[in-house]
């Protein structure tokens, strides 16, 4: 009888499960995590101010974080864990330290995951580590930031869209000496985003029979603005699946995402079977780049995006080079200035600093324009490649919020010990703002659920009245059942 009642219970987890959540195509990047102490006991974090800009295929990703040593002087080994996916793609890319605002040098450490190690999921084996070796005097206080861009992770193609998620690893911090005193999250729409664009609503995937439901937010208690949300933790110790923090929504595919824009280039590069097109700079993916095909650096080459409507432009988001990888921005040429020229005769010359970041080039006042066309007019030279690389181009509405930058938070929030703040989440999401989830359509596998809990319960009854009816006759099978039941575990693992 507990063989058979175990069977049950498997086969009800089984239908309990969402049938689209571990499809072969599952991409399990877009983790980012709270650092971690390699060598040492004394160093407490104090704070932590994270600012995460979602653009329409990726986050960008600021941390700041206050430490203080309150042992001896010591060099502490941080690190900044990274989830390779299943096909062995890093999760984040151009990762950047910086320590007391100088740019801190960053060395990698390739470690495979056992089972159960760091909780991470399955589809999840290696783990690439950013390490810094931080000096810190006796009392020290420290300001470390981290700065990286993270492409979306994603699990199943639902119909039209793409079930995409992005999240923040907080319980790491829990490694540190003592409490966080304060942790911000701050979630930002890019410009020409808004919530519409994250929750497109319910939608039906025949080929599951499954209703999907809207975005979801983890975990509660945040506040939601018009561009985005945020959470302020005090006193925090982070716990794993209470305190971190996951944004899951659809987003739309249908022609990779471009949303109407029909682009051209003067020319575009052809190596073999390698393509590097035009569309590479609309796409939403930080690890693909269009690459112009001309003689020598690619001066006087140009990009063209033509919109399905004039559409008012107040901003323009640039990222400039080929920043798949820090080795192929530096290989690659990258454009130093470039002139934008508008549909309706306005022409914007653009400076772009050397730097694998998003660049933002914010319009005096929306200009309203069927087309945009972008010229090369110089470059930073490759060390091994003259062609030139750009990454990604947005266009916004309006302006985004960058104005307030995770160290510029960080050094507004006083000390947290000095606080007398005991909530972990002071506020909580407003009625009206939360999310709303509708009544799923019943289909046969809400049926089949119903069933199998009925019948679960039913041998569980049947199992009480054998145990306590029959003890003396089913002790001794019960007890080879457990001891196989171990060794089957034990052989497992």
């Amino acid at each position: 009888m507990l063989q058979r009642f175990t069977v049950l219970i498997v086969i009800v987890i089984a239908l309990c499960c969402p049938a689209y959540a571990y499809a072969d195509d599952g991409y399990a990047g877009a983790v980012a995590e709270t650092p971690v102490p390699r060598n040492s006991h004394d160093i407490a974090m104090q704070a932590e101010v994270v600012s995460i800009i979602l653009h329409p295929g990726y986050a960008e990703v600021e941390c700041a974080y206050r430490f203080k040593n309150e042992g001896k002087a010591q060099a502490v080994q941080m690190g900044f864990p990274d989830i390779y996916d299943r096909k062995g793609n890093p999760g984040i890319t151009q990762f950047r330290a910086y320590v007391d605002d100088i740019e801190f040098p960053v060395r990698t450490v390739t470690l495979k995951l056992g089972p159960g190690q760091l909780n991470y999921n399955d589809f999840s084996t290696t783990s690439r580590w950013f390490i810094q070796d931080v000096p810190f005097k006796e009392g020290q206080v420290r300001i470390i930031v981290n700065r990286y861009l993270a492409p979306y992770g994603g699990t199943a193609s639902l119909e039209e869209s793409f079930m995409t998620w992005f999240g923040y690893t907080m319980h790491t911090g829990a490694t540190w000496k003592g409490k966080i005193g304060r942790a911000d999250v701050n979630v930002t729409f890019a410009s020409g985003l808004t919530w519409d664009d994250f929750t497109p609503g319910r939608k039906a995937c025949k080929s599951v029979n499954y209703t999907v439901p809207k975005s979801t937010i983890e975990p509660s208690g945040y506040t939601k603005q018009e561009d985005g949300f945020s959470w302020t933790f005090f006193n925090l110790e982070p716990k794993i699946n209470k305190d971190d923090i996951s944004f899951n929504f659809f987003r739309d595919t249908t022609n990779g995402g471009l949303k109407g824009l029909k682009v051209a280039a003067t020319s575009e590069l052809h190596i073999g079977s390698r393509f590097y097109p035009a569309s590479q700079a609309f796409d939403g993916n930080v690890t693909t780049a269009w690459v112009e095909g001309a003689r020598g650096t690619g001066i006087g080459q140009t990009l063209t995006a033509e919109f399905k409507q004039p559409t008012q432009i107040g901003e323009i988001r640039i990222l400039p080079g080929y920043v798949k990888t820090r080795a192929l921005y530096k290989q690659n040429s990258r454009p130093k200035q470039i002139t934008a020229t508008f549909s309706n005769g306005t022409i914007k010359q653009i400076d772009l600093i050397d730097q694998p970041r998003v660049q933002y080039i914010k319009l005096s006042k929306p200009i309203e324009a069927s087309w945009v066309k972008f010229t090369i007019n110089s470059v930073y030279r490759g060390t091994t490649d003259a062609d030139s690389c750009i990454s990604e181009i947005e266009f916004g509405l309006g302006h985004t919020n960058t104005g307030q930058t995770a160290p510029k938070l960080l050094a507004g929030i006083a000390t947290a010990n000095t606080r007398e703040a005991t909530t972990l989440r002071p506020t909580a999401v407003r009625a009206q703002d939360a999310t709303p989830l509708q009544p799923a359509t019943v289909c046969a596998q809400d049926v089949l659920l119903a069933v199998a809990v009925l019948i679960m319960l039913l041998f569980a009854v049947g199992t009480w009245q054998n145990f306590y009816g029959n003890k003396d006759d089913d002790q001794k099978p019960s007890d080879e059942n457990e001891d196989t039941n171990e060794k089957s575990t034990a052989n497992s693992e």
